[in-house]
């Protein structure tokens, strides 16, 4: 059984009714994952495709020519690179990632999303205080992607990504920047309070 504070009265039975409710939501982080170099030529191509399209869709970046980068204007250019994960035999999935954390790295690289544990503690402590509300747990796409960001951010892209001279001038946030997190938060934010969360 799970203590959670002093106020907890219910039962071990109630307990586990909200523990088998949240637990049916599916919990992708505490699966595992494959990072490998020799994913077929296929799954690869076909993932990447999937991110091109979604940064297109969410407008990420702008392209930038070498030549008119400045630096006072436009920030430090940051590399990136290709990410392949193997989710499964027939599923890769393949994102685009700043390496500003591998190359500019600071000790100051929090990012605020609570473990599951922490998360399941609160989603129980709701669900005890009031059994009519009701919890929906979701997770956005692209979630970077659709946080603008604040920071003036140009990016190298990975070989073969764009023609040569050509930058990437950040719009959205993207995976690898230490200020992707505090983007995707200020976002999230913001739609709770146009929706009335204050």
């Amino acid at each position: 059984m799970c203590w959670m504070g002093p106020t907890l009265t219910k039962t071990e039975s109630e307990l586990e009714m909200c523990v088998e409710a949240i637990e049916v939501v599916p919990d992708y982080t505490e699966g595992v994952f494959y990072y490998e170099d020799d994913i077929p030529e296929d799954l690869r191509d076909a993932a990447r495709q999937v991110e091109r399209n979604r940064m297109k869709q969410f407008h990420v970046k702008d392209d930038l020519l070498e030549k008119d980068y400045d630096q006072r204007v436009h920030g430090k250019i940051i590399t990136a690179r290709w990410q392949e994960v193997r989710r499964s035999e027939n599923l890769v999935r393949s994102r685009i990632v700043a390496r500003e954390y591998a190359v500019y790295a600071e000790p100051n690289l929090f990012a605020g999303a609570p473990d599951t544990l922490a998360l399941r503690r609160f989603l129980l402590s709701v669900a005890f205080k009031n059994k009519d509300f009701v919890i929906i747990v979701l997770d956005a796409t692209s979630a970077f992607y659709q946080a603008p960001i604040v920071v003036p951010t140009v990016v190298r892209p990975p070989h073969g990504e764009a023609a040569s001279g050509i930058l990437w001038k950040l719009n959205k946030a993207m995976p690898g920047l230490r200020a992707s997190a505090k983007a995707w938060g200020k976002r999230k934010a913001d739609v709770y309070i146009e929706v009335g969360c204050e």
